[in-house]
């Protein structure tokens, strides 16, 4: 996830301020620099849950629903 939440900061100008990766859920602090969030918190949660399925041979959703801001 740390790999992931680095590589999204880079590609969509975001700026982490502060996190807390719980077992379950995340909290992040950041300012995207654009108007970009849905699409940088879509690419970021569905680049982690892809292996995730795969490892756990599991379906349906993750994460809970949509991140609040």
């Amino acid at each position: 996830m740390l790999g992931l939440l680095k590589e999204s900061a880079e590609r969509f100008e975001l700026s982490y301020y502060a996190l807390c990766l719980m077992p379950n859920h995340v909290h992040l602090l950041l300012k995207p620099e654009e108007r970009n969030l849905a699409e940088a918190m879509r690419s970021v949660f569905s680049r982690f849950a892809a292996p995730f399925y795969r490892k756990y041979d599991r379906r349906g959703h993750l994460f809970g629903g949509p991140y609040r801001q």
